[in-house]
């Protein structure tokens, strides 16, 4: 084993919620540490959704422009009923707004990792021990086993951290009663930017524009896909919405099934739960992503003006608060799309979107309420 040393901050996990964090304390002008497990970014298009509170924090490490280079910009969500149009909902409050950017999560992760510095992969942590005033934590290298102390260690490692295990936290919840199945297809219609929601007594169909050709589709299923096919996605992409997407040309296709869950505390000690380590919530309406840029942010703003434990109290307080909203309306939007209850659903839809209500459900839709709510 390695010598010990010390770091400011150990962060593990390279996703886009630990490789933001690296940046946004880099700046700042701490001493990181970076720990990634897999040998390299994995090259996979999970969440595809930038709303618009995440775009200030973005400018602010210095990638939002490259990340708008490589996606697309929705500014309209075209819904429909059993097949016919409902209404075009705008996304934007007024023409000077940003609407949600739609890029593969490949894109978003290789732009973060430019200003992340460096990750140090193929380095999983094996231990940590809470100190009075710092952590210790050792990790399996290329180079074999080493070890440091840091004055915070971040968990970043995802909904089955390897920390938040080690240090005891339990991760409590809900396995929801939905399956879907998705896909990125090449785009029929390239130039077509605006996304389209299609609910009723087939299920939920929903699509997005991702840029470069391509279009992602998310279905709705009656029971669990291990591994569908491009023609089972392709198939519900015909019956709900009528048009049938070409099958030779699939970047990827997949199941899923959403979970509610929160750790029983974001912080213990020096520890501090960050994405989805500290929360999961469901992925339809693509909050996770946002959530976990928004509590880290706040996180570091609470670190680097006040570390005191009343203000990181605070700070908790403020992030749980957020993710429980988050986890009601992942779980409000799984219900529009469901099958049941029809007509109560229809009624609903027009009470939300054909009344003065609409602009409160785009707030909330776009999360822009969230960011409010910051400490």
């Amino acid at each position: 084993m390695s010598a010990s040393f010390h770091i400011n901050i150990a962060i593990v996990g390279a996703g886009p919620v630990g490789l933001y964090v690296a940046a946004l304390l880099r700046r700042a002008g701490c001493r990181v540490i970076m720990l990634e497990q897999r040998p390299e970014l994995p090259a996979e298009s999970r969440a595809i959704g930038i709303h618009p509170p995440s775009h200030g924090l973005l400018r602010a490490i210095g990638v939002a422009d490259d990340l708008w280079r490589r996606g697309v910009e929705t500014r309209c969500a075209r819904v429909f009923w059993q097949g016919k149009p409902l209404i075009a909902l705008p996304l934007v409050e007024s023409p000077d707004d940003m609407g949600i950017y739609l890029i593969p999560q490949h894109h978003t992760t290789a732009a973060l990792a430019e200003c992340a510095g460096h990750v140090q992969y193929s380095s999983r942590l094996v231990a940590c021990e809470l100190l009075a005033d710092s952590v210790r934590i050792r990790w399996d290298s290329p180079e074999g086993q080493r070890q440091a102390t840091c004055d915070w260690l971040l968990a970043c490692d995802g909904n089955r951290s390897t920390i938040r295990d080690l240090c005891g936290i339990s991760f409590q919840g809900i396995d929801y009663p939905d399956y879907y199945i998705m896909g990125d297809f090449a785009d029929n219609a390239p130039g077509e930017k605006d996304a389209a929601v299609w609910l009723g007594t087939a299920g939920l169909l929903e699509s997005f524009p991702l840029g470069g050709g391509w279009r992602r589709y998310v279905a709705k299923t009656a029971s669990w896909i291990p591994q569908p096919t491009p023609r089972q996605v392709a198939d519900c992409v015909l019956a709900r919405s009528g048009h049938l997407p070409a099958t030779d040309r699939v970047r990827m296709v997949s199941s899923f099934q959403p979970h509610g869950r929160f750790a029983e505390h974001f912080r213990q000690g020096r520890v501090v739960l960050l994405g989805d380590a500290a929360h999961i919530v469901s992925p339809i309406g693509g909050q996770g992503m946002n959530l976990g840029w928004i509590n880290a942010h706040d996180f570091v703003q609470a670190l680097l003006r006040d570390p005191s434990a009343t203000a990181l109290a605070e700070w908790e307080r403020s992030a749980r608060r957020r993710a429980w909203i988050a986890r009601r309306r992942g779980a409000f939007n799984m219900w529009l799309g469901r099958r049941s209850l029809p007509t109560l659903r229809y009624l609903l839809l027009n009470a939300m979107l054909r009344t003065p209500l609409r602009s409160r459900f785009v707030t909330a839709f776009t999360m822009r309420d969230l960011a409010k709510l910051s400490v």
